[in-house]
């Protein structure tokens, strides 16, 4: 039986004979590491069980014979035009779908495929692709089951990893770029954004927080989204403290992320009393102008009294804290409230453009522009 399979970043060919090379499918799917150039790597052993990572079956051996395949009940329809299996499960769907939002997928089925590449399962083309069933299921949802996966209503990072990853690898350009911009929304690189009700809109995920934190860095990495890092490493940093900091899903960290974390929240920590809260270090008025010294400095020492009551992550606050959410001013006389936010709202912005290099970002060329194979 003779099995089409897909080739690393769009060729595709039929099962190939013993003397024919093989290539994996990595299911990352980096352009940067993708090639269309045809390898000789030495001959894979022959098996009799299917192998998931590897796209097609052994010579000689029948799908059928090689493992239960099943049939997917969410995404087998009677009119479809196209079988593709990821792993040992098989999906009917339709060409026109795939070829409507894929341009990977529009390449692939506009020309037929030499005879011998030919394989028909049920009157249809059979693709059988190197990919996991999680992403595949979520690909067929997120194409054929609009209305259960939005943005608005609530979205799993396993979702938004498939939106990533396949948008990437087969070209489905509204995948990446409804992801990144959800991420981006939800975890923006500028404070006129973080401020933004807009944020709030996309702020949404059906995971707990602790997954869909940790997932969210843990996709900002695999696929370069440098400008979501800095704030979802605030996130972490506001969530635990020094206790729970190493516990909470360490094996989710990189090595080097919990003490990198840990040395950027001193760093922002002492960054926030310097320029936000200089205003509390002096022990004069904040306004030559104050028309209440007594009652503006005792606002002072109610507002140094409250920090130095809570932990760390109270101080941190104010970075992500809009003049107008915090009470940190209430009772400021009309000279010295002016004076206050402006000193206040500026450090904010100061704190957080330097964000990047308190996290050992800065230095990082990463970019979000969508980039198909070539």
């Amino acid at each position: 039986m003779t099995a089409v399979r897909v080739e690393e970043y769009g060729t595709v060919s039929s099962k190939p004979s013993q003397t024919t090379a093989r290539r994996r499918l990595s299911n990352s799917g980096s352009p940067a590491t993708s090639t269309m150039t045809d390898t000789k790597p030495a001959k894979r052993k022959r098996t009799d069980s299917l192998d998931s990572n590897i796209l097609g079956w052994s010579p000689g051996v029948d799908p059928e014979e090689a493992g239960a395949v099943t049939q997917s009940r969410e995404h087998w329809f009677n009119d479809g035009n196209i079988i593709l299996q990821a792993e040992s499960k098989r999906y009917r769907v339709h060409q026109s779908v795939l070829k409507r939002y894929s341009s990977w997928f529009d390449e692939a089925l506009l020309f037929p495929q030499p005879a011998e590449a030919e394989i028909q399962r049920d009157d249809c083309p059979f693709f059988v692709l190197g990919d996991t069933t999680e992403d595949i299921d979520n690909m067929l949802t997120l194409l054929y089951d609009t209305m259960s996966v939005s943005v608005f209503r609530g979205i799993s990072v396993s979702v938004l990893g498939t939106m990533l990853r396949l948008g990437r690898k087969y070209s489905f350009k509204i995948f990446w770029d409804e992801a990144v911009k959800f991420l981006e929304k939800s975890y923006p690189d500028t404070l006129c954004d973080w401020d933004g009700e807009e944020k709030q809109i996309y702020d949404k995920f059906t995971d707990n927080n602790e997954d869909a934190l940790f997932g969210v860095i843990a996709l900002a990495h695999e696929f370069g989204l440098k400008s979501v890092l800095p704030t979802a490493y605030v996130s972490v940093l506001l969530e635990y403290d020094s206790t729970t900091f190493f516990a909470k899903r360490r094996v989710a960290w990189r090595v080097e992320e919990p003490l990198n974390c840990l040395l950027a929240r001193e760093k922002i920590y002492n960054a926030i009393t310097k320029h936000p809260l200089s205003w509390l270090h002096e022990s004069t008025p904040v306004s030559k102008k104050c028309v209440s010294r007594a009652g503006c400095t005792s606002v002072k020492h109610a507002a140094l009294i409250a920090l130095l009551k809570g932990d760390h992550r109270t101080t941190l606050q104010i970075l992500v804290t809009g003049w107008c959410d915090t009470d940190l001013g209430n009772d400021f006389c009309k000279e010295c409230s002016p004076v206050v936010e402006k000193i206040y709202n500026e450090g904010r912005k100061k704190v957080w453009h330097l964000l990047p290099e308190y996290l050992g970002l800065e230095n990082e060329v990463w970019n979000t522009r969508f980039e198909s194979p070539e």
